[in-house]
């Protein structure tokens, strides 16, 4: 779960990759003025473990940021 806040409309991205192995699907949300909630759904079949997810935000006029960090899957 991700919460971002925006002043205008804008596009967020959203990726995972297992620490030394293979990147889930990207999905990408379109964002409205405000603040949101972004919901990245895992399949249950994707195994425990490190992800390094990763939200980029574009605002569609050459402005964005990207934001990154590990997070763990999982069974503690």
């Amino acid at each position: 779960i991700v919460r971002v806040s925006v002043t205008h409309a804008a596009r967020a991205v959203v990726r995972m990759r297992r620490e030394g192995g293979k990147a889930l699907p990207t999905k990408t949300y379109a964002l409205k003025g405000g603040a949101t909630t972004l919901v990245r759904p895992v399949a249950r079949s994707v195994p425990a473990g490190r992800y390094r997810v990763t939200v980029s935000l574009s605002d569609g006029l050459g402005g964005g940021r990207t934001f990154s960090r590990v997070r763990r899957l999982g069974p503690p």
